[in-house]
């Protein structure tokens, strides 16, 4: 029973969200860059892992704009709605994607989303999943949105902590 408390919209914690996207995209790393053979060109599983952590990348960033959990979760697993919903929150301010970056993230999506990387059934005229060789400049978007977004949702995370304990800073500092 709640008496006179309001409740608010549970955020997620962006530094969580961006530390387990961070561990998603190094598992990538290792499992992609330690096959080379032709298995391994149209292997599934570090696409998926790649994709994973841009979802959950994005998904921090959101967060760290005040994005409750609940919006999060019907974003779903769309990258492209995503990053749609970040450019609109200043995504742009922290990385930089170029076309190309985007364009990438738009193709690995059309997998994705729809489960294709976990569940392979193609019908006729589906493209197939991208290359192996795509995986280096999939890692390097990934990385780039890691890299830009680490700052900022650390200290988002370290505001909403203070506000969850009830330290108003602004209060403080004028004491």
């Amino acid at each position: 029973m709640i008496r006179g408390n309001v409740l608010k919209p549970k955020i997620l914690s962006p530094l969580g969200l961006l530390n387990r996207g961070h561990r998603f995209l190094e598992s990538a790393i290792t499992l992609g860059g330690s096959r080379s053979d032709a298995y391994a060109q149209f292997h599934p599983v570090p696409h998926y892992l790649i994709g994973h952590a841009i979802e959950l990348l994005l998904k921090a960033y959101l967060s760290a704009e005040g994005t409750p959990e609940r919006r999060l979760r019907k974003l779903n697993h769309d990258l492209d709605e995503l990053l749609r919903s970040a450019d609109d929150a200043g995504l742009g301010a922290h990385v930089s994607l170029s076309v190309t970056d985007r364009g990438s993230v738009e193709f690995l999506n059309t997998h994705y989303s729809t489960k294709q990387l976990e569940y392979t059934t193609l019908s006729a005229g589906e493209t197939r999943l991208v290359s192996y060789q795509d995986l280096p400049y999939l890692e390097e978007v990934a990385s780039k949105l890691y890299d830009g977004l680490r700052g900022h949702c650390l200290a988002k995370t370290k505001e909403q902590r203070e506000v969850e304990r009830g330290i108003d800073s602004d209060t403080d500092s004028q004491e």
